[in-house]
């Protein structure tokens, strides 16, 4: 970030807005290769610094893993807890309830988090440690949520109340994701920001492979492997969900351990600083009395309000938000209609064939995505691209009632079922390209390099208060559809399609091309 320009290709214009444009993709760049810039002239791809950008993605994948290796279980869970009592056709409200927390409480942090992490005094490289190290005590205690009983206190439930507790401190942990999109974006320049970008919905998919292949597997230790030295620890008796819980905690806590040794700082401030201390060498000094080549980070965060009163800011945030509600509604979906039975509108799997499944298709994603989407990039451009990502969501949302009406009419699972479910999981791919996109319109939108994080906080706060009400939305409008037999018990999807037809309208707000401020 603060290099000469003669080293590299500056993030930033002279002018203080970003470059990129990808409105008019060279024949290289079609394979992923090259990102244009404003500037006339051709000029070489920087390496990206691998263990860097490693390190960031590390940080990243935990946040799949652990939020989603609960998915198989947690409608099983909560039966479990006793919470709903006779009627299992409950389970979809404490079901989203738990879901919902992780990204309500993430959405009350993750702009301080932002601020903390573009403060001098502080820096990224804090905020990230702290966040993968508490995430990890998160997720192994909710593995432990019985361990005051399964009874009532007071009239409320210990377990779920247990889960909840531990669910809403996993959510503030995670409220420092943002973070990493503008280490990336200091780590990179505009030469190779693209290419680096793209691991994000990579890293992504495979944390989603990850988490539920985990908790699909590994839950019920004792009954699902009865006769392995797992099956028969008194410890996973007691706490049937311990084991998967503590394998996913490994995950943000060999983040923390690799970030503590060998994560770098990149706040400009703060790196600028650490240069000048050790640079023997005169430097020359601006009229207002910052060294070259250093950024002013001095000025204090504006409030997200004035962030958000700047269009260029706004559009990408309301997109990305569109994209997060809708992906996360359908997310949620996948377990709840999965596991509830045929006659109740669902397909009857049990929670190890839906870890399986989830993880299969995840695998597949994440393959695709890293093979697929810069080629994408450069020949669709991002506001092409974006759209038709989202698009497809309506088509993965509409297998639904078509698979249950299959399943209703054989009785079982039949191959047309079977067909239409992997259409609907295929659409996967797209979907995660979506972020792609999005996590670039953001990172593009920022006013000045020192409002980097708060920017990339802001989305990350409107996204996550937009998907702390899907998760309730989606399995409280199934309960209901399903209790009452609405559109046939179908009117769950219709509803949710039209609410993401209002994303369709606005994703024509954004720029054709990567181009800064306009």
């Amino acid at each position: 970030m603060t290099s000469t320009h003669t080293e590299r290709d500056p993030l930033l214009s002279p002018t203080g807005r970003r470059s990129l444009d990808f409105t008019q993709p060279q024949p290289s760049e079609l394979a992923g290769e090259e990102f244009s810039t404003s500037q006339p002239h051709r000029r070489r791809k920087t390496p990206l610094k691998k263990l860097q950008l490693f390190l960031v993605m590390s940080v990243q994948f935990s946040e799949p893993v652990t939020g989603t290796v609960i998915y198989p279980f947690i409608n099983q869970l909560v039966r479990e807890t006793g919470v709903t009592g006779p009627d299992a056709r409950k389970t979809g409200y404490y079901a989203g309830v738990i879901e919902s927390l992780f990204f309500l409480t993430e959405c009350f942090t993750v702009y301080t988090w932002g601020r903390a992490a573009d403060s001098r005094h502080i820096g990224r490289r804090p905020v990230l440690l702290i966040g993968t190290a508490f995430s990890a005590c998160a997720i192994f205690a909710f593995g432990l949520g019985n361990i005051f009983g399964t009874g009532e206190w007071r009239g409320v439930n210990k377990w779920f109340a247990m889960l909840a507790l531990t669910r809403s401190v996993q959510g503030v942990c995670n409220g420092n994701i943002g973070v990493t999109k503008s280490v990336m974006a200091e780590i990179t320049d505009a030469s190779n920001m693209g290419d680096a970008f793209a691991f994000i919905p990579v890293v992504w998919a495979t944390g989603m492979t990850v988490g539920p292949i985990i908790g699909g597997t590994l839950a019920h230790p004792a009954t699902t492997f009865p006769f392995s030295p797992f099956g028969t620890i008194p410890l996973f008796e007691k706490f049937p969900y311990l084991l998967p819980c503590a394998v996913a905690a490994l995950v943000p806590a060999l983040s923390f351990l690799a970030g503590w040794w060998w994560l770098e700082e990149t706040l400009p401030a703060i790196v600028n600083k650490e240069k000048i201390q050790v640079d023997a060498e005169a430097r020359a000094v601006h009229a207002d009395g910052r060294p070259n080549g250093e950024v002013d980070t001095s000025t204090p965060s504006p409030s997200f309000l004035a962030l958000l009163s700047q269009k260029q800011v706004l559009i990408p945030i309301i997109n990305h938000s569109f994209l997060a509600l809708m992906e996360q509604c359908f997310t949620v979906l996948i377990p709840l209609v999965y596991s509830t039975s045929i006659e109740h509108g669902g397909l009857g799997f049990s929670a190890f064939r839906i870890g399986t499944i989830m993880g299969a298709v995840g695998f597949i994603n994440g393959l695709c995505q890293y093979l697929l989407f810069s080629r994408c990039l450069a020949r669709l451009g991002p506001k092409n691209l974006f759209t038709l990502c989202y698009s497809t969501i309506f088509v993965a949302l509409l297998c639904f009632p078509i698979m249950t009406a299959s399943a209703r009419s054989a009785g079982r699972v039949d191959g047309v079922t079977w067909a239409v479910l992997v259409l609907q999981l295929c659409c996967n791919v797209p979907i995660y390209m979506g972020y792609g996109c999005s996590f670039l319109y953001t990172v593009d939108s920022a006013p000045t390099p020192a409002l980097l994080s708060s920017t990339n906080g802001l989305a990350q706060l409107t996204s996550t208060v937009i998907r702390s009400i899907g998760p309730t939305l989606a399995s409280s409008l199934f309960s209901v559809t399903i209790q009452r037999g609405l559109m046939g018990g179908t009117m769950v999807y219709w509803v949710l399609c039209a609410v993401g037809s209002v994303g369709l309208w606005t994703a024509r707000l954004l720029p054709v091309g990567l181009k800064g401020a306009p």
